[in-house]
């Protein structure tokens, strides 16, 4: 029998998402503000381990502190809380830039989490 999403990992579902974005988000493509909605609602609804929680509570804190370390850019402007995608595109120029940077950062986080699981337990 075949795992329903609901019960996937989150780096599991990542991986699908970002290789078949259609499948998932509709005939929009590669639309980060999409994929964070879906991402937001997939979690809520998600049956899976803590990690998931986790991801979900500190996802947002982990783009701007990824941000504010990892680009060059003047940040006077950038509003550092709020939806995550939005922090995402205003450092990028594209849909499609802003999409990687997503991804990057989020299985960096994931990677982080599943370490400090580790050293806790």
């Amino acid at each position: 029998m075949k795992e329903s999403n609901n019960k996937r990992p989150i780096r599991e579902m990542l991986g699908y998402l970002e290789k078949r974005p259609g499948m998932y988000l509709g005939t929009g493509g590669k639309r980060l503000d999409y994929l964070c909605h879906f991402i937001d609602g997939w979690l809520l609804g998600n049956k899976e381990p803590l990690i998931n929680y986790k991801y979900h509570m500190g996802i947002t804190q982990w783009i701007s502190d990824w941000i504010l370390k990892n680009k060059s850019i003047d940040v006077s402007h950038l509003r550092l809380s709020g939806p995550k995608y939005i922090m995402i595109y205003e450092v990028t120029e594209s849909e499609e830039e802003a999409w990687e940077l997503f991804f990057i950062i989020a299985y960096e986080y994931i990677d982080y989490l599943e370490l400090k699981e580790k050293i806790e337990s």
